[in-house]
């Protein structure tokens, strides 16, 4: 009975699914279509029946194995937004099923294509790659920005270890130095740098990094060099994998049939200081073994040499003709040397050699060759740290010396005075414009300055009190100091005349007498430290003793006798040799002292209260002067000022009654005797520019009454002081106008 009920329970179940089946219709992908990896697409569908909860897979292999795009999603419009994976095959289908009716379902009718935008090719499964090597990672890009991350797991992907991060790559493939992680769970992983999600793939397959291969090379010496003996050379190489940290290094000089120790053990850095022997061969190696594993070692890919060091001039090397003051390259060639070399030359064979310079280079312009002539020159080369590894010119070569100067005097064997000028004379080329010269007393062993630039050719020499048979003069060109001149052979300078010259006074002077005069004198070559001195004053037909002796110093302070000549002159001679002498060269004048006036000196009408100038002349007196003034024709004088010049400013003369017999006087302040008057009488006239008319003399004036004073003037007077008097005027005026009783004045009269 139960069991006839479930079968009638199935039965109508199965009725009821029946008549409630469900369709699903997939429109799109459903064949042909091409969709792009990482790219958006809506796939479609009809439906009826369904519960709109679906389940949608794609598959790469036309349906034989599915993969889940979602699970029961609820979706009603029939559309769902795919993200197409990065794959890339052209048998894809898309498959929808209701997720509540299974068996209501639909698939793709035909395959449609997917490319992908970013595939792995290589390593993709099966490859073995042995750690050290240098591997290419392949890949294929289409629409990626170029920018990508590489990453490599030993572990089937359970870590990933970064191999470049956001490096930018156009020839879709990158070599990759294998790393030293031995596994065989190993996959590589591309993505692109700015899309991570989709646009990256991983090795289809597990590939296999296998353990590296321990290696030392060789990097130098490595072939073809040279080593100089006794010098450092540092042996350089590399190693990889090599578990030992020391080496054992050897050489061979036959070419690896035999080889000897350079070092038994040492540090695995990559480089040994080796002091090169002097075992001189062409066919020599240099081995580098690994002390824990000798079947691990490299030697130098070819032969070298070891040489001994050496030095070869090469220019100047013989019979080459070289012009002084030229520039010319000295060139060589070295081996093994220190790197710094001495130059010098030799002008006489090698017996001596002169230093030229050092240089670290093999070439040294000789700037300028020196300025002289040999045929025996020759040019060394030496280690500036290693004076016997040295070279020489082969054979001879000649300097010419230069001569765009040629001294013409003095040329060898004159015979010139000290003390004298004379002429030193040259020619020279037109490239030669400005000189210095240079004379010597010891035949050229040293030099002293005449003048230091000049751009004649002829020089007026005042020839020093050096007397010698061993002079010489040089001419050098001012601008290339290597051109010069030297005198054929030596001249001499004798020995000096003395001489004393007057020098003051000696010309037509005129002094006074009782003046100090300064007498002066200039000596050369006088060896006497006392001098005479002697004075005429009839030309030399007498002369009388000044001072005997005293100091040859150049000056002597005499005062003048009271005389009045015009024929004076001075002597001075030698204390101890009366010929060495001199005499003015000509007479001077010694007159008395004297003050003339000038101004006013006779026949002047001067105006009281006006400014008039004093003058006069003198010579021989103190230089301060006393001025006076005299109304009565010099009985009386009247004393005005004193002054250090020879004009006075008689401001607001004084204002007296008019005079004709008016004089000045002036005298020197220090000696009366020594004066001068007017020649003749001036006038001076009283000052009428204002005259008083009330009172005016004779009036009677009551105290205490009110009266007029009245008066006229010059229309250049406007404005007055008035004054009265009660004793007659007996104020001193000074320059006030004129007082009876009142006085009126303007501010100036």
């Amino acid at each position: 009975m139960m069991r006839k009920l479930i079968l009638f329970m199935f039965a109508f179940s199965l009725a009821i699914l029946s008549v409630k089946a469900g369709t699903i219709t997939i429109t799109s992908p459903n064949g042909g279509e091409v969709w792009a990896g990482c790219t958006q697409k809506s796939i479609t569908w009809t439906a009826t029946g369904t519960s709109n909860n679906y389940t949608i897979d794609y598959s790469t292999d036309g349906g034989a194995s599915w993969i889940s795009v979602t699970s029961s999603l609820y979706i009603t419009n029939n559309t769902y937004s795919w993200i197409v994976p990065n794959i890339n095959s052209t048998n894809c289908k898309i498959r929808i099923i209701d997720s509540n009716t299974p068996t209501t379902n639909d698939m793709s009718d035909n395959a449609f294509s997917i490319t992908a935008p970013l595939l792995l090719i290589t390593p993709n499964g099966a490859e073995s790659w042995q750690a050290g090597s240098s591997k290419n990672i392949t890949f294929v890009a289409n629409g990626t920005t170029n920018y990508y991350d590489l990453y490599y797991s030993t572990n089937a992907g359970s870590s990933w270890t970064s191999i470049i991060s956001n490096q930018y790559i156009t020839g879709q493939l990158y070599n990759w130095s294998v790393p030293n992680t031995p596994s065989s769970q190993c996959l590589v992983k591309i993505q692109d740098h700015t899309n991570t999600s989709c646009m990256v793939d991983i090795s289809n397959n597990l590939f296999t990094i296998t353990p590296p291969t321990p290696s030392i090379t060789v990097s130098s010496p490595n072939g073809g060099n040279i080593l100089y003996a006794n010098n450092a050379y540092t042996i350089s190489w590399s190693s990889a994998y090599v578990t030992s940290n020391l080496v054992k290094i050897e050489y061979s000089t036959d070419n690896g049939n035999n080889w000897i120790p350079i070092v038994t053990s040492t540090s695995n850095s990559g480089s040994y200081s080796w002091t090169v022997p002097a075992t001189y061969s062409t066919n020599c190696l240099v081995k580098v073994t690994d002390l824990s594993n000798p079947n691990t070692y490299d030697q130098s890919n070819a032969p070298f040499t070891i040489a001994p060091p050496y030095i070869s001039v090469t220019s100047p090397n013989g019979f080459e003709n070289w012009q002084g003051c030229a520039a010319q390259n000295i060139t060589w060639s070295s081996g093994g040397t220190s790197g710094t070399f001495g130059l010098y030359y030799s002008t006489n064979n090698g017996l001596s050699w002169n230093y030229i310079a050092s240089s670290s280079s093999y070439s040294y312009s000789w700037n300028p060759i020196p300025n002289m002539t040999s045929t025996t020159c020759l040019v060394k080369i030496q280690d500036y740290n290693n004076a016997a590894l040295k070279d020489s010119s082969d054979a001879n070569f000649t300097i010419n010396q230069n001569n765009d100067i040629i001294i013409t005097s003095p040329n060898g064997g004159e015979q010139w005075e000290a003390g004298t000028y004379k002429n030193i004379e040259w020619v020279s080329a037109p490239t030669s414009t400005n000189y210095a010269v240079y004379y010597s007393l010891n035949s050229g062993s040293s030099w002293a300055s005449i003048i230091s630039n000049t751009s004649s050719k002829t020089l007026s020499w005042s020839v020093p009190n050096s007397p010698t048979p061993n002079a010489l003069i040089k001419v050098v060109d001012y601008n290339n100091t290597c051109k010069f001149d030297i005198s054929n052979a030596n001249f001499t300078i004798t020995n000096p005349t003395p001489v004393i010259t007057v020098t003051y006074p000696n010309s037509n002077l005129t002094t006074y007498a009782n003046n100090s005069i300064s007498i002066q004198w200039s000596t050369a070559y006088v060896t006497d430290n006392y001098v005479k001195i002697e004075f005429t004053s009839d030309n030399g037909a007498t002369w009388s003793t000044v001072v005997n002796p005293t100091e040859n110093d150049g000056t002597y302070a005499w005062t003048l006798p009271n005389i009045n000549s015009q024929n004076c002159k001075f002597r001075v001679s030698a204390y101890t040799n009366s010929s060495i002498i001199d005499e003015s060269d000509v007479v001077f004048k010694v007159l008395p002292p004297f003050i003339t006036v000038t101004s006013p000196n006779g026949g002047e009408q001067w105006k009281g209260c006006s400014t008039k100038t004093i003058t006069w002349a003198t010579g021989g007196a103190s230089g301060t002067y006393a001025i006076y003034y005299s109304t009565n024709n010099g009985q009386l004088w009247n004393y005005l000022s004193n002054t250090s010049s020879t004009s006075y400013s008689w401001t607001t003369v004084v204002d007296v009654a008019t005079s004709n017999n008016c004089l000045i006087k002036v005298q020197d302040y220090n000696n009366a005797s020594i004066k001068d008057s007017s020649d003749f009488t001036f006038t001076l006239i009283k000052n009428n520019d204002i005259i008083i008319t009330s009172p005016n003399g004779g009036e009677s004036w009551e105290v205490g009454t009110t009266k007029n004073i009245t008066w006229v003037s010059e229309p250049t007077t406007t404005n007055y002081r008035v004054y009265y008097s009660i004793n007659a005027g007996q104020l001193d005026c000074i320059k006030y106008q004129y007082f009876i009783y009142i006085l009126f004045m303007d501010n100036s009269k």
